[in-house]
């Protein structure tokens, strides 16, 4: 029997997304993404903030309003058991796009935390502690016997990075999924490298190009929305806009966050 996954994942950069965008983000996460990567697994989809792995750490002072991760999946488990997790969070939080952060350093921690946590049960905490050794005993990040796949008790961690729009980025695939022919006045440049907010930088400026353009694409008055309100329909239709072509879908499939996606989920 296939193991049973709860996916928590950053989506809207809010604790609890709309319906609306709640359904979106499991669209992508659960069907549109495994779909493509051939898993049998369907994830159950949790939406959470970054500030719920930020509160892991009790040291610091108590983020109002924000449920801790480990307290967060008791909740979930409470509701509706599971045999395995994955966490996937975007590297650069919404509230600091300037902050200087490390993919390696963010997993290190929230399994150190998530293995030191007095409220997750076993065998999660023991689990998240083993894989937090294996992870420092390595002489470098990238030295590792074989890619992590999931077992019972065990969390899965995908750091999005900068964050998960960024893996949409694609000149020709996004002016298609657009419905545009050419590129329109204001055109972002989506071949600029290393942008810290794709979401509003490229992809947001390039709706917003594309709305002012002559013509108009009839997905603008579908998604009745930008980057700021609709970022997850978004995303879910430029993710399958980008897996319906053949030359995008292969660029698409070869990015790290899909990579890792393909090794981790079942």
């Amino acid at each position: 029997m296939p193991l049973s996954v709860a996916l928590f994942v950053e989506g809207s950069g809010g604790n609890v997304p709309s319906k609306q965008e709640h359904g979106a983000l499991a669209r992508i996460w659960s069907e549109i993404l495994p779909t493509a990567l051939g898993c049998t697994s369907r994830p159950r989809i949790v939406p959470m903030s970054k500030r719920s792995l930020v509160a892991l750490d009790r040291s610091k002072p108590p983020l109002t309003g924000t449920l801790p991760l480990d307290l967060l999946m008791m909740r979930e488990l409470a509701k509706q058991p599971f045999d395995a997790a994955i966490v996937a969070w975007d590297l650069q939080p919404p509230w600091d796009p300037h902050a200087v952060r490390c993919r390696w350093r963010e997993t290190l921690d929230l399994y150190r935390l998530l293995g030191g946590s007095p409220s997750l049960p076993e065998p999660w905490r023991s689990r998240s502690q083993a894989r937090y050794e294996a992870l420092t005993a390595r002489i470098v990040p990238a030295a590792r016997a074989r890619p992590h796949q999931l077992k019972p008790g065990e969390i899965g961690v995908l750091c999005m990075e900068p964050m998960f729009e960024a893996l949409l980025v694609d000149e020709p695939g996004i002016r298609a999924a657009l419905g545009l022919k050419r590129s329109p006045a204001d055109w972002p440049n989506l071949k600029r490298k290393n942008v810290r907010d794709p979401d509003h930088s490229l992809l947001g400026q390039a709706i917003d190009a594309a709305k002012r353009s002559r013509t108009p694409g009839p997905i603008l008055k579908r998604i009745n929305g930008d980057m700021f309100t609709r970022k997850n329909e978004w995303g879910a239709h430029f993710l399958e806009c980008l897996l319906a072509n053949e030359a995008t879908r292969a660029r698409l499939l070869k990015r790290p966050l899909v990579r890792r996606l393909r090794e981790i989920l079942p």
